[in-house]
């Protein structure tokens, strides 16, 4: 029981810790669906298991929940790059060795940006954007060091 509300604790602070981080976004990401879908599936998953019906344990699958649907947002941050995902976190922008950027025309006419942030440790973080290259341009060099490429790439040459 005890280990319980510790984690519900640990559920409770991340998702303040999420919001905050999210409050700092000026420029939002597309909303990743892939996270609370996948929170979703767990807790009713967890919930079906005998012994579900104590208020501790309530509130830590609501709590799951939450963190899951709060960590489907991302986006640029005046401080860090915030990420979405299932382990969410965020990224000074001096931990970027380049950044990518990839228009995309959809069959149905509406436009995307992918952005590509390479960590200096080579690792990996996609953010989707509906905004157009320049104004996603424009809010990263607002933030990120002289020493940080923005690199356009056109799918179409690939």
């Amino acid at each position: 029981m005890i280990l319980i509300i510790l984690l519900d604790i640990a559920m409770i602070a991340s998702a303040a810790y999420g919001v905050y981080w999210q409050s700092q976004i000026t420029l939002r990401a597309r909303y990743s669906l892939f996270t609370p879908i996948l929170g979703v599936i767990l807790s009713i998953w967890v919930l079906a298991t005998p012994g579900a019906a104590n208020w501790p344990y309530i509130i830590g699958v609501s709590s799951f929940i939450l963190v899951n649907i709060i960590n489907g947002v991302g986006g640029i941050g005046n401080k860090r790059l915030v990420t979405t995902g299932f382990f969410s976190r965020v990224v000074p922008y001096n931990n970027f060795s380049e950044i990518t950027l990839i228009p995309v025309d959809l069959p149905d006419g509406k436009n995307r940006v992918i952005a590509i942030f390479m960590t200096m440790t080579h690792q990996r973080v996609q953010l989707t954007f509906n905004q157009t290259v320049e104004a996603i341009r424009t809010e990263l060099q607002k933030y990120l060091p002289d020493n940080v490429p923005i690199n356009v790439e056109n799918i179409n040459q690939m």
